[in-house]
């Protein structure tokens, strides 16, 4: 997990440093575990994507969770928060 959370702090270094940045960094430092899942991009239908977003409002509402979207960046709620290139 360590690992995972040094990558992504070195995904941030690019970012404007704003209020957005600093608030997914410090969230980064204070992680306790991470919950990754990997969507099959050849075939997966809307059922799968509602499944996997109950699945992290799950994680959201009940652990403050912060989304990393490989290739979009960093999402708190539904909201981008800090875009990633």
């Amino acid at each position: 997990m360590r690992e995972e959370v040094e990558e992504f702090l070195e995904f941030l270094e690019d970012a404007p440093r704003n209020r957005h940045r600093r608030r997914v960094e410090k969230h980064l430092k204070n992680t306790r575990f991470i919950v990754s899942a990997q969507l099959p991009t050849s075939d997966i239908d809307e059922d799968g994507f509602a499944a996997l977003g109950h699945v992290l409002e799950y994680f959201i509402d009940n652990n403050g969770a912060i989304i990393q979207a490989d290739g979009e960046g960093f999402y708190e709620g539904r909201k981008l928060i800090v875009e990633l290139d």
